[in-house]
């Protein structure tokens, strides 16, 4: 009995130090990741200047985001994002409904380039459809093999405060070069 015990608060003692390690280094995780997975996934150049995360607070921010154009588009980037940040009531995460206290969303800039043929959202757009078209597939087959299961009923989100500041669009015409002398409208 007394071994049990001392195995039980061993592996307990273990969860408790990973959990604290996981708090402290998530963060940097996410900063790492973002600007180390992104560009990958995009397909265009992607930067997170800080991320600062705690489970146990049920808080997460994003500071200085930015995701470049597509190749071939003249404009410094797609998005760019001062900050966002959420708080979520960490009470309610195993519940039906999820309760957000607030998402706050500061600096949004929007830059949509329109080129002769398309424009850098659309080229973004096809550049990720292109390379979900097999997961697509997959997915498909998945859903095959679901389908004699039972289905439990979605989690319903509740935001109590939605906030967004200092935002803007930015609407860029390069195609037009021919009838501006070269320059950008």
């Amino acid at each position: 009995m007394k071994k049990t015990l001392k195995i039980a608060a061993g592996i307990l003692v273990v969860l408790a130090l990973a959990f604290f390690l996981l708090e402290l280094s998530l963060d940097k995780m996410v900063l790492k990741g973002v600007n180390a997975a992104g560009p990958a996934a995009l397909g265009v150049p992607v930067a997170l200047e800080d991320a600062d995360i705690s489970l146990v607070r049920g808080k997460a921010s994003l500071k200085n985001l930015h995701i470049g154009n597509p190749e071939g588009y003249k404009t410094d980037g797609l998005f760019d994002l001062g900050s966002i940040s959420v708080d979520v009531d960490n009470s309610t995460l195993l519940s039906d409904t999820i309760v957000v206290r607030e998402i706050a969303i500061e600096g949004l800039a929007l830059t949509f380039e329109k080129g002769l043929l398309d424009n850098n959202l659309n080229a973004l757009i096809e550049q990720l459809s292109a390379g979900q078209e097999e997961a697509a597939g997959k997915e498909a087959e998945a859903k095959e093999e679901k389908t004699g299961k039972e289905k439990k009923p979605a989690k319903k989100v509740v935001i109590e405060k939605l906030s967004i500041s200092g935002s803007k669009m930015n609407f860029s015409i390069t195609g037009a070069a021919a009838l501006t002398g070269g320059g950008a409208i």
